[in-house]
C-alpha cells in the first residue's frame, strides 16, 4: 500500500457519500466547507484538512480554489488508483476475515434501528420452513438494493467503517482496506462485505425469533 491508510480511505468514503451519492467513479468538481464537513461528519476540521491533504497527495482528489475553510474538490476516476493503493488479499481469506471482523464488532454494526431486517428475517424463516433448501439469493439481493438505495444508509456505513478504522489493529486495518475497496467499486448487491453484513444481521434476527417466548 502507498502512504494512504484505512482511516483516510474511510473518510474518503464518507466524503463521497456526503457530497454526492452519485459520484461513484466519475469526474466531478464539488464545493466544500470545512465547517460544514465537521458538522456532518462529527470529525474535527483540522483532522479533515489533514485527510484532504493525504487524499490529494495520493492522487484521489485535487483541491481547487482554496480560500480559508472553503475549497473546490476535484474528483477523478479513482478505480485504478485505488487498486494501486490498496492491497487486496485472496478472496477466500478476505471473506473469512470479513465474517470474523463483523462478529468481533457486532456492537458497532447494530442495525436494530431499522425494522427492515426483522421483516426480511421473517420472510426467510417462512421460506425455509416451507423448503429448507430454498434459494435465498433473491431475498438477499433485494434487501441489499432496497436498504442501500438511500444516501443515509451509505453515510451510516461509511461512518461505521471510519470508527472501525480508529480502533483497528494491524490485521483488521489491512482487512478494512479490502472492505473499503469493495465498497467503492461494487454495487451493494455484488458487495461481499455488505452481503456478509446483511446475512449476519438476518441470522441474528432468526436466532432471536427462536429464543423469543411464544404467545397465545
Amino acid at each position: 500500500m502507498g502512504n494512504i491508510n484505512s482511516r483516510e480511505l474511510a473518510f474518503f468514503s464518507i466524503l463521497r457519500n456526503l457530497l454526492s451519492p452519485n459520484i461513484k467513479d466519475e469526474i466531478v468538481d464539488i464545493d466544500i466547507s470545512l465547517d460544514d464537513l465537521e458538522e456532518k461528519t462529527e470529525i474535527d476540521k483540522k483532522i479533515i484538512a489533514g485527510f484532504i491533504d493525504g487524499l490529494r497527495n495520493n492522487g484521489l482528489i485535487d483541491v481547487l480554489n482554496a480560500e480559508g475553510d472553503s475549497a473546490t474538490l476535484h474528483f477523478e476516476k479513482t478505480g485504478e488508483k485505488l487498486l494501486s493503493l490498496i492491497s487486496i488479499g485472496e478472496l477466500d481469506s478476505t471473506l473469512k476475515g470479513m465474517n470474523r471482523f463483523i462478529f468481533k464488532n457486532l456492537a458497532l454494526f447494530n442495525f436494530s434501528s431499522s425494522p427492515i431486517f426483522k421483516d426480511v428475517a421473517m420472510e426467510v424463516k417462512m421460506l425455509l420452513d416451507h423448503n429448507p433448501n430454498a434459494n435465498l439469493n433473491p431475498i438477499i439481493r433485494n434487501t441489499l438494493s432496497t436498504y442501500f438505495s438511500s444516501q443515509e444508509a451509505h453515510i451510516r456505513i461509511s461512518k461505521l467503517l471510519y470508527h472501525a478504522c480508529e480502533v483497528a489493529d494491524e490485521e483488521d486495518a489491512k482487512l478494512l482496506e479490502s472492505i473499503l475497496y469493495f465498497y467503492f467499486m461494487l454495487p451493494p448487491e455484488e458487495n461481499p462485505f455488505l452481503t456478509t453484513l446483511i446475512l449476519t444481521k438476518i441470522s441474528l434476527e432468526l436466532e432471536l425469533m427462536k429464543s423469543a417466548p411464544m404467545t397465545c
